[in-house]
């Protein structure tokens, strides 16, 4: 789906009384996805948590504040791209460690968002823990990638 392509019809209608229905919801999640950039840069931009914008794509907010309504539509159109990808990289600058991920397939991403998830859980309570997710994660995907490279995988 083109994403610069105008709101019509039901999604237009909807976001002008601040709904979000499942067509403006879908947008939203394919938008996140190809803009490649951290959520949390995504809800900084909103000027909302994470957990906002989760409830957002999600379903489990109906609508949205007046302030979140235009930004939403022309976001979705991509006319904030520049300035989104613009501040992720800023960021990175600072040492916020945000990385762009424009080329990877969703099926990455997803994978990427697990192990951020699994890491934040094994962390908090004890940070070892995490440290340790971190060394076994980052030896298997080396192995892993050996092993593709050299057609002893096994798909």
């Amino acid at each position: 789906m083109d994403h610069g392509e105008n709101l019509e019809g039901s999604q237009a209608e909807g976001m002008a009384r601040g709904r979000l229905n499942e067509e403006v919801r879908a947008r939203l999640r394919e938008k996140i996805s190809a803009l490649g950039v951290a959520k949390h840069e995504i809800a900084n931009f909103f000027g909302v948590t994470t957990a906002t914008l989760s409830k957002w794509e999600n379903g489990t907010t109906a609508r949205c504040s007046i302030a979140s309504r235009d930004k939403m539509m022309g976001f979705i159109r991509g006319e904030y791209d520049d300035f989104i990808i613009g501040n992720a990289m800023e960021s990175g600058k600072k040492g916020d460690r945000t990385v762009i991920y424009r080329d990877l397939p969703e099926e990455m991403l997803i994978c990427m968002e697990r192990m951020n998830e699994i890491y934040v859980a094994c962390s908090s309570p004890r940070p070892e823990i995490g440290e340790e997710f971190i060394e076994r994660l980052d030896r298997l995907a080396v192995r892993t990638m050996r092993e593709i490279v050299s057609g002893e995988g096994d798909g």
